[in-house]
Protein backbone atom coordinates (compact mmCIF):
# COMPACT_ATOMS: atom_id res chain seq x y z
CA UNK A 1 0.00 0.00 0.00
CA UNK A 2 3.23 2.61 0.06
CA UNK A 3 3.48 2.74 -3.51
CA UNK A 4 0.09 3.69 -4.03
CA UNK A 5 -0.02 6.01 -0.47
CA UNK A 6 -3.01 4.17 0.74
CA UNK A 7 -5.41 4.53 -1.63
CA UNK A 8 -8.83 3.19 -0.36
CA UNK A 9 -9.88 3.13 -4.13
CA UNK A 10 -7.22 0.53 -4.98
CA UNK A 11 -7.45 -1.40 -1.55
CA UNK A 12 -11.11 -2.21 -2.30
CA UNK A 13 -10.26 -3.36 -5.99
CA UNK A 14 -7.67 -5.55 -4.85
CA UNK A 15 -9.81 -6.73 -2.13
CA UNK A 16 -12.57 -7.47 -4.80
CA UNK A 17 -9.94 -9.18 -7.28
CA UNK A 18 -8.73 -11.42 -4.27
CA UNK A 19 -12.17 -12.36 -2.97
CA UNK A 20 -12.87 -13.95 -6.29
CA UNK A 21 -9.89 -16.23 -6.94
CA UNK A 22 -10.23 -16.95 -3.26
CA UNK A 23 -13.58 -17.95 -3.95
CA UNK A 24 -12.67 -20.20 -6.35
CA UNK A 25 -10.37 -22.03 -4.66
CA UNK A 26 -12.94 -22.98 -2.01
CA UNK A 27 -12.98 -20.13 0.77
CA UNK A 28 -16.21 -18.63 1.79
CA UNK A 29 -16.65 -14.92 2.70
CA UNK A 30 -17.18 -15.38 6.19
CA UNK A 31 -12.82 -17.17 6.15
CA UNK A 32 -11.75 -13.77 4.47
CA UNK A 33 -10.36 -10.97 5.95
CA UNK A 34 -8.42 -8.07 4.48
CA UNK A 35 -6.34 -5.07 5.63
CA UNK A 36 -3.78 -2.47 4.49
CA UNK A 37 -0.57 -2.67 5.99
CA UNK A 38 3.02 -1.04 5.25
CA UNK A 39 6.10 -2.81 4.24
CA UNK A 40 8.51 0.01 4.90
CA UNK A 41 6.83 1.86 8.33
CA UNK A 42 4.81 -1.01 9.43
CA UNK A 43 1.56 1.01 9.98
CA UNK A 44 -1.50 -1.66 9.72
CA UNK A 45 0.76 -4.64 11.04
CA UNK A 46 0.71 -3.54 15.03
CA UNK A 47 0.24 -0.01 15.10
CA UNK A 48 -3.11 1.61 14.55
CA UNK A 49 -3.83 3.21 11.44
CA UNK A 50 -3.55 6.96 10.97
CA UNK A 51 -2.19 9.43 8.22
CA UNK A 52 -3.24 8.45 5.22
CA UNK A 53 -4.65 4.86 6.20
CA UNK A 54 -6.69 6.85 8.95
CA UNK A 55 -9.70 5.45 6.32
CA UNK A 56 -9.61 1.95 7.50
CA UNK A 57 -10.70 1.29 11.03
CA UNK A 58 -10.48 -2.29 11.34
CA UNK A 59 -8.37 -4.53 12.62
CA UNK A 60 -4.58 -4.38 12.32
CA UNK A 61 -2.65 -7.85 10.86
CA UNK A 62 -1.67 -9.18 14.25
CA UNK A 63 -5.16 -8.30 15.38
CA UNK A 64 -6.31 -10.53 12.86
CA UNK A 65 -4.06 -13.20 13.47
CA UNK A 66 -4.69 -13.34 17.29
CA UNK A 67 -8.59 -14.11 15.92
CA UNK A 68 -8.05 -16.79 14.19
CA UNK A 69 -10.05 -20.05 15.25
CA UNK A 70 -8.10 -23.19 15.67
CA UNK A 71 -9.87 -26.10 13.93
CA UNK A 72 -10.32 -28.75 16.58
CA UNK A 73 -7.90 -31.29 15.61
CA UNK A 74 -8.54 -34.52 18.22
CA UNK A 75 -10.41 -36.19 16.26
CA UNK A 76 -8.37 -36.81 13.18
CA UNK A 77 -5.88 -37.88 16.17
CA UNK A 78 -7.71 -40.25 17.60
CA UNK A 79 -8.15 -42.21 14.05
CA UNK A 80 -5.97 -44.63 13.47
CA UNK A 81 -2.53 -44.28 12.13
CA UNK A 82 -2.34 -43.58 8.26
CA UNK A 83 0.93 -42.08 6.83
CA UNK A 84 2.51 -42.22 3.55
CA UNK A 85 6.03 -42.60 2.95
CA UNK A 86 8.32 -40.12 1.40
CA UNK A 87 11.38 -41.35 1.57
CA UNK A 88 13.77 -44.74 3.04
CA UNK A 89 16.62 -45.07 3.11
CA UNK A 90 18.78 -48.66 4.96
CA UNK A 91 21.67 -48.17 6.28
CA UNK A 92 23.89 -50.82 8.84
CA UNK A 93 21.07 -49.32 11.88
CA UNK A 94 18.18 -50.34 10.00
CA UNK A 95 15.70 -49.22 7.93
CA UNK A 96 14.92 -45.30 8.20
CA UNK A 97 11.51 -44.20 6.96
CA UNK A 98 10.44 -40.49 6.53
CA UNK A 99 6.47 -40.53 6.44
CA UNK A 100 4.38 -37.65 6.18
CA UNK A 101 0.96 -38.06 8.80
CA UNK A 102 -2.43 -37.88 8.17
CA UNK A 103 -3.79 -39.31 10.99
CA UNK A 104 -3.55 -40.67 14.70
CA UNK A 105 0.00 -40.23 16.36
CA UNK A 106 3.39 -41.85 16.78
CA UNK A 107 5.87 -41.93 19.61
CA UNK A 108 8.01 -44.37 20.10
CA UNK A 109 7.36 -47.98 20.76
CA UNK A 110 4.41 -48.26 18.76
CA UNK A 111 3.49 -50.81 16.84
CA UNK A 112 2.00 -50.37 13.06
CA UNK A 113 2.18 -52.29 9.78
CA UNK A 114 3.75 -50.52 7.28
CA UNK A 115 3.46 -51.55 3.27
CA UNK A 116 1.62 -54.64 2.71
CA UNK A 117 3.43 -56.26 5.83
CA UNK A 118 0.86 -57.69 8.45
CA UNK A 119 3.56 -58.71 11.09
CA UNK A 120 4.32 -55.00 11.99
CA UNK A 121 7.05 -52.80 13.28
CA UNK A 122 8.19 -50.92 15.77
CA UNK A 123 8.89 -47.60 15.97
CA UNK A 124 12.41 -47.37 17.61
CA UNK A 125 13.23 -43.26 17.46
CA UNK A 126 12.27 -40.01 16.48
CA UNK A 127 13.99 -36.78 15.42
CA UNK A 128 13.63 -34.12 18.11
CA UNK A 129 12.80 -32.32 15.19
CA UNK A 130 9.35 -34.66 15.07
CA UNK A 131 7.68 -32.72 18.06
CA UNK A 132 7.91 -28.97 16.90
Amino acid sequence: MDTVGFQKSRFDEIKVQMTDFLKTVGFGKKDIDFCPISGLSGVGVQTAYSGDAAWYDGPTLLELFENIKIPERTALRNRPLRASVSEFSEDTKGLTVRIRLECGTVHPGIKDAVFYRTDGNFVQHLPSSFYL
